[in-house]
């Protein structure tokens, strides 16, 4: 089973003590963001410098994004697959999870349905239908002053609006799904005039954040990466707009096709697929919270499959096969390698 991470900051304590709602969370000026990223959020597994290879059928290599690892999710949803299957689950989370998953390193990827690399990997024949599986959290961040007063608004239109209206500094950040939800609300608000305000560096991700940080700004993040960055730089910036549907990001998992790659664990990829995609591993989806934060970052998205309405049960895994994409006996430690 994986083994979480405990917090014994005096700001998660506190956090964990009293439960915090949205708008503690929003308020909490990074403080308990930055507590749980750095212990709760990194939670591990155990761990190699490789992806394993399939071993008697038993053994599931699981590529993932870094997002579902960082916040400990799979570390809750994924013993009980063990438990239930006999299957063992090795997690590399790396950028890039389609290059690994084409050589063979990967039996089934875990990513933003959004990916760059989605739409050339299933149309190459390397991987099967992607199925949504779960959302997770962006967030409009911004100065803890909020000059804008957008903290706990759930209309993420309107914050922009306010934002415009006070002339109060805003970064678009350059990562295209972020520059496209930026175009989106920009088109909601009425294209409201453009001028000292609004900032357009051409900077990504972190490197952002960073610069929204050192200019009072607001800007667009993936509220897990913004927490564990804050773990590593205490910025003066916190979450304050989480509420808006359009803020949710959805991921999806892709089966890697033995048709294209060879050595696959391809049964025990369905299994874990299916195992993700239960009822009840999407209510756990739904009740999971990152440690120190009663608000949900992540939320079950598996009733968008047509497949999810009439799924089968996972096999459990069966000893004495040695083929790659057979079943095999065993269990264990899901363990985690950083690609």
């Amino acid at each position: 089973m994986t083994t979480l991470a405990t917090d014994d900051t005096p700001a998660a304590k506190r956090a964990s003590r009293d439960g915090l709602d949205r708008r503690g969370f929003l308020g909490a000026a990074g403080g308990v963001a930055a507590a749980t990223a750095a212990s709760g959020l990194l939670a591990g597994c155990g761990g190699g410098s490789t992806p394993a290879p399939p071993r008697a059928g038993r053994d599931i290599r699981l590529q993932s994004v870094k997002t579902p690892v960082d916040s400990g999710l799979m570390g809750r949803l994924l013993p009980r697959f063990e438990r239930e299957s006999g299957y063992r689950v090795h997690i590399t989370t790396a950028e890039d999870v389609y290059g690994p998953a084409r050589a063979g390193k990967a039996d089934v990827v875990l990513s933003h349905y959004g990916h760059k690399d989605v739409h050339q990997f299933v149309l190459g024949g390397y991987g099967e239908w992607p199925l949504m599986v779960l959302q997770n959290q962006l967030a409009l961040v911004g100065s803890p002053a909020d000059p804008a007063h957008v903290r706990g608004l759930n209309d993420l239109v309107q914050a922009y609006r306010q934002i415009a209206s006070t002339r109060s500094p805003y970064v678009v950040d350059a990562i295209p799904e972020l520059r496209y939800l930026n175009d989106i609300i920009d088109h909601a608000a009425g294209n409201p005039p453009k001028g000292p305000w609004h900032h357009n560096p051409g900077l990504q991700g972190q490197a952002a954040v960073k610069y929204a940080a050192d200019h009072q700004a607001y800007t667009l993040f993936g509220v897990t990466p913004f927490m564990v960055g804050q773990a590593q730089r205490h910025l003066q910036i916190v979450p304050l707009v989480l509420g808006d549907p359009m803020l949710l990001r959805v991921m999806a998992t892709i089966v890697v096709s033995p048709k294209k790659v060879g050595g696959l664990n391809h049964a025990g990829a369905l299994a874990l697929q299916r195992h993700l995609l239960t009822s009840q591993t999407q209510a756990e989806i739904r009740d999971y919270r990152v440690p120190g934060v009663k608000e949900g970052l992540w939320w079950p998205a598996g009733r968008n499959n047509e497949a999810t309405l009439n799924l089968p049960q996972p096999t459990a895994a069966t000893a004495g096969t040695g083929s790659g994409t057979g079943t095999g006996g065993g269990g264990g430690k899901h363990q985690k390698t950083n690609g």
